[in-house]
């Protein structure tokens, strides 16, 4: 770790979070429950990781991996739906069924908070990175607590910058088209209204 630190107030003085290697990502060694993992970040201007953060972060610096592997510690937001195992990809998002298991989570769904036990991948016997627990209850300790600063946001992947980009290419030149099929409506009026109509509805969306 580096050695940049946040230092607690006194009445938590006893805890400090640390960078983690050149990740935002800072982290107190901490048995903590819910609502003690999140004064310590509130009292240090931090804010509790996502779980799309902690997916995109760890794949990005294998050092936050090595750190938190083993560990149980919370994450922002309260309950899910999801139940099972599922798929993610270097975005973050999660598709149904199991993967490779560098690259599968398991969620255990309910009301309560996110507690997210990061799977050490050294060993053999594991299938999956993590485990997400939304039904244990508030006051489930932790062993570490773990957040970013509150001004932080995670970085636009490379293939979402790209397909971004691709998206507005191709919106601009069904522009073009429509601008063509108004001009000649005389033609098929019909069709130039319907391509007007869609153009809209992706513009709205866009």
């Amino acid at each position: 770790m580096m050695a940049t630190t946040l230092r607690q107030p006194r009445e938590v003085s006893m805890y400090q979070f640390t960078k983690v290697g050149k990740s935002e990502v800072f982290m107190a060694t901490a048995q903590a429950d819910l609502g003690t993992s999140m004064r310590m970040l509130n009292n240090s201007g931090l804010k509790p990781l996502t779980l799309r953060e902690v997916i995109v972060l760890t794949s990005i610096h294998p050092e936050l991996m090595k750190e938190v592997g083993g560990r149980r510690f919370y994450l922002s937001g309260k309950g899910t739906e999801r139940s099972g195992f599922y798929t993610f990809n270097e975005t973050g998002e999660l598709s149904e069924g199991a993967g490779d298991r560098n690259k599968t989570i398991h969620v255990n769904g309910g009301p309560l908070g996110l507690l997210l036990y990061a799977h050490d991948l050294a060993a053999i016997h594991e299938n999956r990175t993590f485990s997400l627990n939304a039904h244990c209850g508030p006051y489930l300790v932790a062993d570490i607590v773990v957040g970013v600063k509150t001004d932080y946001k995670l970085p636009i992947h490379k293939s979402t910058a790209k397909q971004e980009i691709i998206s507005r290419e191709l919106i601009a030149a069904f522009r073009d088209v429509v601008e063509l099929l108004d001009s000649s409506r005389a033609l098929n009026p019909k069709i130039a209204d319907i391509s007007k109509k869609v153009l809209k509805a992706i513009e709205r969306i866009d």
